[in-house]
């Protein structure tokens, strides 16, 4: 029998920086014969991959349970700490019992704002210059001189030194504006045009 697949945290595969402690598992499982479909699951989590892959949940095991839910099964297990990394794995029951999933994770992200160290950094702010611009008045176009604060793009580096080859690391940080991190040069992640616009005065992504 196959096993199921597709696993996904809060509808993403493998998400870094879930926002709640009590996330939803969702999966297909394997087909079985025509008109047939899964009565059972079964879903373990751990902070250890090894485990999981060993048949146990230490931070929650489902058991089995009688259910075709496949979709935003919600974690029954105490709620999970911040900035923690997890992983889980699922079995599912047709015409007879799967194999175990491959192994997916997920982190939680910052949900607290108390948890949040960081303190803002900035470019100091620029004085009134004067600068040109185009206004449009009817049909008649003009350039006029006026006063603004001209920002440029900022550029932050920091340098410092590990005592040790890391195995993981994770930086979380917020820009009121589009930001990108890089490492040692190298671009971190795969997202363009991050964090997403909101308005400032409420919220910070």
């Amino acid at each position: 029998m196959d096993k199921p697949s597709n696993l996904k945290c809060e509808q993403a595969t493998n998400p870094l920086g879930v926002a709640t402690s009590l996330p939803r598992f969702s999966w297909i499982p394997p087909k079985g014969k025509r008109g047939s479909s899964q009565t059972r699951y079964r879903i373990l989590c751990s902070r250890d991959k090894a485990k999981v892959e060993s048949g146990i949940g230490d931070l929650w095991d489902s058991g089995s349970r009688e259910s075709a839910d496949c979709n935003l099964v919600p974690f029954g297990g105490a709620p999970l700490a911040e900035c923690g990394h997890y992983w889980w794995a699922v079995k599912t029951w047709n015409e007879g019992e799967s194999p175990w999933s491959d192994p997916a994770f997920f982190d939680i992200g910052v949900l607290s704002p108390a948890t949040w160290k960081a303190s803002w950094i900035s470019m100091p702010d620029p004085e009134f210059e004067t600068t040109t611009v185009l206004l449009v008045e009817g049909s008649i176009n003009s350039n006029r001189h006026v006063p603004a604060k001209l920002y440029h793009a900022m550029y932050f580096r920091k340098e410092f030194p590990l005592a040790k080859r890391p195995v993981r690391a994770l930086a979380y940080f917020s820009g009121l504006g589009y930001g990108e991190l890089y490492v040692n040069g190298a671009k971190a992640g795969d997202h363009r045009l991050d964090p997403g616009q909101t308005d400032y005065a409420r919220r910070a992504l």
